[in-house]
């Protein structure tokens, strides 16, 4: 009998899925970069609620430059618009801040995050966006290897990501975020680690205060 078959194993699945659906933003921007609250998309990613104060990180190549406005939609409905504060085209990362205010008072779902170093190969991973359209699609897979923090940001998974996935959540088999998806290569999904975020937004915080 397959595991795949189990029902325990379809159920943990399917609640993994729930909570990353939970904390994965639809980011939708125009082509000329000044989208509006009431303006039709011309183009759409994903990015991750990150905390609470309407953080929201994702690709850089989802937010074609720093001037862009951009609509961020929540799972549960929710919408607002978001700035660019940070876009680093180096390791594929922007970090987005919406207006909490339009988001409503009700706290921000978060997810818990994983440590991208302790991965091993062969290890379950889920990733969570909005491929070609489809909102909140799950893709399943593996670690391809061992990632090697001290040699590069990235994590190679085989799994299936398609355009909308980039700037959505990759996660372990217990839900906890461990990267930023990001591009295929050679037919293998690739993420930015959070480790990579964790630095950008460390970096970020030390830069406002030096100013």
């Amino acid at each position: 009998m397959s595991i795949l078959g189990t029902a325990q194993l379809q159920g943990a699945l399917a609640d993994v899925a729930a909570s990353l659906r939970a904390v994965t933003a639809v980011v939708e921007v125009a082509r000329d970069g000044r989208r509006g609250m009431h303006d039709a998309p011309s183009g759409h990613g994903s990015g991750i609620v990150w905390s609470d104060d309407g953080t929201i990180v994702t690709n850089a190549h989802v937010v074609p430059g720093r001037d862009v406005r951009a609509i961020v939609r929540l799972a549960d409905g929710r919408r607002a618009t978001a700035r660019v504060v940070v876009r680093d085209a180096r390791h594929d990362l922007a970090i987005l801040v919406a207006d909490r205010a339009a988001l409503g008072a009700a706290p921000l779902p978060l997810a818990p995050l994983g440590e991208p170093s302790r991965l091993r190969a062969g290890e379950l991973l889920l990733a969570l966006g909005h491929p070609l359209g489809m909102a909140h699609a799950l893709a399943v897979g593996v670690v391809h290897a061992a990632p090697d923090a001290r040699r590069s940001p990235y994590l190679a998974a085989d799994l299936r990501l398609a355009p909308g996935n980039s700037g959505g959540p990759l996660a372990d088999a217990r839900g906890r975020i461990v990267g930023v998806n990001s591009m295929i290569v050679g037919g293998l999904g690739v993420a930015i680690s959070i480790d990579a975020v964790r630095r950008l937004l460390a970096d970020t915080a030390a830069a406002r205060r030096a100013a």
